[in-house]
């Protein structure tokens, strides 16, 4: 009987253990933002969706997604998505050693076997795997209206070093970062949990832990339109931090062969996801989320059946691993670090927060094949432990070797090597007025703009998704447009931004609209060029990633709106630039 890993509990609403019940509550729906239902907001922006084109990729859903899957997988820490988001309080007396969903830090998949695939419940002992129980779950009762961001966590990190708090990072363990075997294993017993509770630590944990049925925990809004997962960055920061201090990982095998820095943020998370991805034929990467309110975030939902690597993991990974290498070499407080990385309260000179280069960063710091290396030495890691080597069980050496190569390379083409794209429901794009029409992809052209009006480049989140509302606007309420009419717009913040997107007939290109995608840079480019970087991300990012999601043509043409309309557009300066393009005729 084959094994299967069954990581969702659609239709039973309750597990029985031997210790108590543990209630799980079935998929809902509930509404979106006042922003959605919006074309592309449910799916990952590239389209794929679930990674190598299953599952739902059109831009307008069916219906909204559920705010909560009812799933269970490998608890990475609290801001991996479904993590045991579906559990309440658990009914049982009190003092219980798991009083919170926080305590099951390193649940295996339940193993059933085939009988099980269909069964409306999945039997009365499940294969729990848990690690040993940690300090009682912090009660926590802060402002109600503490924003899901970035901002907030600075003067939350600031206090705590005024205190003379000695290691922050192991501090977010003991509230509910990183709390695996491999994690415990590599950075030690995170610090006991005092009593009475300082008030930063309850700030932080209400960070950590937003409420009960959060679909994913721990995450925050940067200031770049980004979100970033907690757990994998402080992981990251406290790998660099011991390393700044001469200490060294363990130098007993298996965890001897791993690199800790990469370990802690991205390898356990993704070599975990490819695996179960593997067995069950489910998503190994993605989806991305959207905040209520990008001005004062509160709740975060996931745009899609969730992975153990969503984005925000994937951010957080990233960051941790280029924040982590960052301390090593020089230590700083951790305030200073973060507010200039995110750009916090102009953090930075001038120009882009770091953050919106992590993708360029980390692709120079992480080779794909030291990724790989990292992945598969993760991997006869996870064959040994006893929560996670049954997923192992079937595959031989040459598989696993598959499963690191086909996780690294995936990783680093989404990641790294594609732009990322804001979302519809984060710029607050109006609804589509009336029915999109679908394209036929992969299309044959791609066709180049400038706005014109905006006439200066947007350079920061804000800017830019103003300027899509007001570009919005115009093309709905005085052009009389069902939308704004581009399939995306290119921002100097080191953003794209969704427009119709991939899947629906855009308002770009009068006669041209069916036949390719129209792309606007934010600004006239009538005398002078986009940034560099902003024109590296349509022609060396957006470009090739379109063709290999079969969204373009591989013989595709790339046109300035100019040659198919008479207008100036997309300026003198970005047409002449646009001539030395791949693809231009």
């Amino acid at each position: 009987m084959t094994p299967h890993v069954t990581t969702c509990l659609h239709t039973s609403p309750h597990v029985t253990t031997s210790h108590h019940t543990l209630r799980f509550l079935p998929n809902s729906g509930r509404s979106l933002p006042k922003s959605a239902p919006n074309p592309g907001q449910i799916v990952d922006q590239w389209g794929w969706g679930q990674w190598g084109g299953g599952g739902t990729d059109g831009d307008v859903p069916p219906s909204p997604p559920p705010s909560h899957f009812g799933c269970v997988l490998p608890c990475f820490g609290c801001s991996f998505p479904a993590l045991c988001a579906s559990l309440p309080p658990f009914p049982a007396p009190s003092p219980f050693p798991w009083a919170h969903p926080s305590r099951f830090r390193s649940i295996s998949p339940f193993i059933f076997g085939e009988g099980m695939r269909t069964s409306p419940f999945f039997g009365s002992s499940p294969s729990f795997y848990l690690s040993p129980p940690l300090p009682p779950f912090i009660p926590v009762s802060p402002p109600a209206l503490l924003p899901h961001h970035i901002s907030s966590l600075i003067p939350i990190l600031q206090s705590l070093e005024a205190d003379g708090t000695p290691d922050i990072p192991s501090l977010v363990r003991s509230l509910g970062g990183c709390g695996t075997p491999v994690c415990h294993t590599l950075l030690g017993d995170p610090p006991p949990t005092p009593t009475p509770i300082p008030e930063p630590w309850a700030l932080l944990a209400h960070l950590l832990h937003p409420n009960a049925t959060a679909a994913e925990r721990g995450a925050l809004l940067a200031p770049d339109g980004s979100t970033v997962a907690l757990a994998p960055l402080f992981a990251g920061v406290e790998v660099g931090l011991k390393r700044a201090a001469g200490r060294s990982g363990p130098i007993d095998q298996p965890y001897a062969s791993l690199d800790a820095l990469y370990a802690v943020t991205i390898t356990e998370a993704l070599g975990t996801s490819f695996l179960v991805a593997r067995v069950n034929g489910t998503a190994a990467l993605g989806p991305d989320g959207c905040w209520d309110d990008v001005d004062n975030p509160q709740n975060f939902t996931l745009l899609g059946p969730p992975s153990l690597v969503p984005h925000a993991v994937a951010n957080g990974a990233m960051d941790g691993v280029l924040l982590g290498t960052r301390l090593a070499e020089d230590p700083i407080p951790l305030s200073v670090l973060f507010r200039r990385y995110y750009g916090v309260d102009n953090g930075i000179a001038r120009g882009w927060p770091h953050s919106s280069r992590r993708r360029r960063d980390f692709g120079a710091l992480t080779a794909v094949g030291k990724l790989e290396e990292e992945v598969a030495a993760m991997l006869r890691v996870l064959r040994g432990l006893p929560h996670t080597h049954e997923l192992l069980e079937e595959f031989g050496e040459e598989e696993e070797a598959d499963i690191a190569r086909r996780a690294a390379r995936e990783f680093m083409e989404v990641y790294v090597e594609c732009p990322a794209i804001i979302p519809r429901c984060m710029w607050g794009a109006r609804p589509y007025r009336g029915t999109p029409r679908p394209l036929s992809p992969p299309l044959g052209s791609i066709y180049i703009h400038h706005t014109f009006v905006p006439s200066a480049p947007c350079r920061s989140f804000t800017a830019c998704a103003r300027d899509m509302r007001s570009m919005q606007r115009f093309h709905q309420d005085t052009r009389g447009w069902d939308d704004i009419g581009y399939s995306f717009v290119v921002g100097s913040d080191g953003y794209l931004y969704q427009g119709r997107g991939w899947r629906w007939v855009g308002a770009h290109t009068r006669g041209h609209n069916t036949k390719g995608y129209g792309v606007g840079y934010v600004g006239n480019f009538s005398a002078s060029l986009p940034d560099p970087e902003a024109i590296a991300l349509v022609r060396d990012g957006l470009i090739p990633c379109a063709v290999r999601a079969g969204w373009l043509h591989q013989n595709y043409t790339l046109h300035g709106h100019r040659q198919m309309v008479n207008t100036s557009c997309p300026g003198d300066a970005l047409f002449q630039e646009i001539q030395t393009w791949h693809g231009f005729k």
